[in-house]
């Protein structure tokens, strides 16, 4: 647990000169995310698994700033694996794994409302835990619903269908 907060400490700032990050070649950037994703997979310590969640969370949301601010056409390509693995994360039998999934889904959502909404994989991610029997997974799966709801920006002209419907 303290190794995650560690290293949380260490993901502020991303972008600037003396980021540990920055001195990392690309394979060495590719083996961090690997490892972070499947440290969250594998632990089955709730605590620590937060302690990951919110150093994925850190990373992603820097990641994708900083793909915004050098004028990527696509900001989420800095982290390819991550909804994917964060969607079949929450399709295992595994209520805990359920749960961390859509907590990291949840604490992601204002940096990736517009990728979240165009994973169909999200939407039926969200369809079947609303209908969970776990309380845990139902409150996430809620309040996955309710971030997406109040950071998508309503577009003038509404789309014919949603990528889950």
């Amino acid at each position: 647990e303290q190794a995650a907060v560690l290293l949380r400490q260490l993901l502020v700032g991303l972008q600037k000169e003396a980021s540990f990050w920055l001195q990392l070649d690309a394979v060495g950037k590719a083996d961090m995310q690997a490892a972070l994703l499947q440290l969250l997979q594998a632990d089955e310590n709730a605590a620590v698994r937060n302690k990951i969640g919110a150093c994925i969370t850190l990373l992603g949301k820097q990641l994708c700033a900083a793909a915004v601010a050098n004028g990527s056409a696509d900001p989420y390509a800095a982290w390819p694996d991550l909804l994917p693995t964060l969607c079949k994360m929450g399709q295992q039998q595994d209520i805990s794994s359920q749960e961390a999934a859509l907590r990291v889904l949840c604490d992601l959502t204002d940096t990736f409302v517009v990728r979240l909404m165009q994973t169909p994989e999200v939407g039926a991610l969200i369809s079947t835990h609303l209908q969970s029997s776990s309380p845990e997974v139902l409150g996430w799966a809620a309040q996955l619903v309710l971030k997406l709801v109040s950071n998508v920006q309503i577009p003038s002209q509404p789309p014919a269908s949603l990528p889950w419907q």
